[in-house]
């Protein structure tokens, strides 16, 4: 049976590692021949003899999602060794069969140099969407020339490890098209790739819109990572623990291809019997009762059946912390990735009626004081929106000369005393504010007064973009007029459509809190007189003194920690704090 060492020597001999030859695995294959190609056999050998046998692609996509699989098969310590192995053996390949490309892979055939030139000719006569369809077509074949030709670039190119294919290399060799700048305004086209050179207009151009990508990456490291911490530390004392809370409220989920993999491991009710799902796929298109930390009814923290399975496969119960770490990650991915799509322009129309339809809003209680149009939203009464200026940063909301650019999460009040009421507008786009002739402004807060008959929002079109002053607006809960968990669980996995289900369960079922007694979960009390707390509020209600620390305000980590609640038992970062400090007394 062929192994590693085989493969290698294989390679040094002059063999390709595309070339297909015959493998043949006790298990694997079931003993019988299959004709494949020497990379696939590398990793087969490396991976266990009772791993599936795998005969596809490996991408970066591909590799993250065989790590799961990793996790899931096999318990912490054999699937570190399996990857830490996988890894040792990556590296060497490397070595022995380097990627590289030769310069004739960059040089464009003359019939796409044509295609090129034309494309110069047409960027007044079409629309900004079907010019960037033409760029791509041309890119598309500049990349089907690659491959053709056989040049190693190709395995670069399509490897997913660094930006994409097309994206780039349409870029630096075809045009650059259509930019975006920082206020998210199209401009352009620049007609040329890197590789051809840039006018001077097309250089300040393309420096218009290096400036967006560079605060994108900017965000990309400090919002999600502050936005981990408060997460962190205002889960920190939720535990996953085993007795089964018997919960009788589920959450109702439908299961599509882009959620099915990640509730594997979790309970949902089947025939009136809680049933531990297995393999997703085969509940795709249905509407499915699932056991969530949304309705667990533990005092003591998350029960395994409300949780799932994912607490035993990271060996950890401390699932608080764990949430924390997947906010970052995700969000730094999902940041990171947009920043290399910055010149991937992806436009989208507004309708503001659908949009308000898909977010599950009453409509009904939204046309009593709007008149909602696909483009536009106009006051029909009086009504105010006040922005709290410490909710935002110099670029979450832009001050322009007729408008606000700012995240699309809108609350509006109308009404007086005891009769005033709120209403919500949640868009996971920026959305154009556009101001009124009254606006008061104080230190702290810009109240915006719409009378009858005032344009509130008008937006025809946006650009498709991760937002994390969207994504931590969510987690700090201010849509705070939402009254059901559901609604704000959809409205944040829209906007982190990769991260576990699970994690997201766990924070909006710890922000939703008792408004007769904050410290109290709303999910213990059936969502009776449920309002939101935001994570940077949230530790100063969980009795933990170290989570007021953390947020700089020493007198509420007095008050929380040693005052109101001396005997509360000390949460897991706080017992670290706490041996640390005995260990170096001692």
């Amino acid at each position: 049976m062929i192994n590693t060492e085989d493969i290698y020597k294989k390679l040094k001999d002059g063999d390709s590692i595309t070339k297909k030859i015959s493998y043949v695995h006790k298990e694997k294959t079931q003993n019988k021949s299959k004709q494949m190609s020497i990379g696939r056999i590398w990793i087969n050998t490396i991976l266990p003899d009772d791993f599936p046998l795998l005969n596809e692609t490996i991408n970066q996509k591909r590799l993250d999602l065989l790590v799961d699989e990793v996790f899931q098969k096999y318990d912490t310590k054999l699937s570190t060794e399996i990857l830490t192995k996988l890894q040792q053996e990556a590296f060497k390949l490397a070595t022995i069969l380097p990627s590289t490309f030769s310069i004739d892979s960059l040089i464009i055939p003359k019939e796409l140099e044509e295609k090129k030139e034309n494309l110069k000719k047409i960027k007044t006569q079409v629309s900004f969407q079907e010019y960037e369809k033409e760029i791509q077509k041309v890119a598309d074949e500049f990349i089907a020339y690659i491959k053709n030709q056989g040049y190693s670039l190709d395995n670069l190119l399509n490897s997913g490890m660094k930006g994409s294919a097309l994206t780039d290399w349409r870029t630096v060799m075809i045009a650059k098209g259509y930019l975006v700048d920082l206020e998210g305004d199209i401009f352009g086209p620049v007609e040329h790739g890197t590789g051809d050179g840039y006018t001077g207009e097309e250089y300040y151009k393309a420096a218009a819109e290096a400036r967006r990508g560079f605060y994108f990456k900017t965000e990309a490291v400090r919002t999600p990572g502050y936005l981990a911490r408060k997460v962190v530390t205002a889960t920190a004392n939720l535990k996953a623990v085993k007795k089964d809370c018997k919960s009788k409220k589920y959450y109702n989920i439908k299961i599509t291809k882009k959620n099915s993999n990640l509730v594997i491991g979790r309970s949902h009710l089947k025939s009136g019997k809680l049933v531990k799902i297995k393999n997703g796929d085969e509940l795709i298109g249905k509407i499915i009762k699932l056991r969530s930390p949304l309705y667990c009814k533990s005092k003591l923290g998350i029960c395994e059946i409300c949780y799932g399975d994912l607490s035993k496969v990271l060996n950890c119960t401390n699932i608080g912390i764990l949430a924390g770490g997947a906010i970052n990650d995700v969000v730094v991915n999902n940041m990171m990735s947009f920043r290399h799509k910055t010149n991937q322009v992806d436009l989208i129309e507004v309708d503001f009626i659908k949009s308000l339809k898909k977010s599950k809003v009453k409509i009904s209680e939204l046309n009593l004081i709007l008149e909602i149009q696909k483009n536009k939203i106009i006051a029909k009464h009086d009504c105010q929106i006040e922005l709290i200026k410490n909710e935002y940063n110099e670029i979450s909301l832009m001050n322009l000369n007729d408008k606000y650019i700012l995240p699309g999460l809108i609350n509006i009040s109308y009404g007086t005393g005891d009769e005033e009421s709120f209403i919500t507008l949640p868009f996971n786009f920026k959305v154009n504010l556009m101001k009124p002739k009254f606006i008061e402004t104080t230190s702290k807060t810009i109240v915006l007064n719409y009378t009858k008959g005032d344009l509130i929002i008008e937006k025809k079109e946006y650009i498709k973009e991760e937002d994390p002053a969207l994504v931590e607006r969510l987690f700090e809960g201010r849509l705070k007029f939402i009254k059901e968990p559901e609604l704000l669980l959809d409205l944040i996995y829209d906007e982190l459509p990769t991260i576990d289900l699970v994690h997201l369960e766990l924070i909006i079922s710890n922000m939703f809190r008792d408004e007769l007694d904050l410290t109290v979960p709303c999910r213990l009390s059936s969502y009776k007189n449920p309002v939101i707390v935001g994570q940077k509020q949230l530790p100063f209600k969980s009795g933990s003194w170290l989570n007021a620390l953390a947020f700089e305000n020493i007198n509420k980590a007095v008050e929380t920690g040693l005052i109101g609640n001396k005997d509360a038992e000390m949460n897991p970062l706080e017992k670290i704090i706490m041996e640390e400090s005995q260990r170096s007394k001692g």
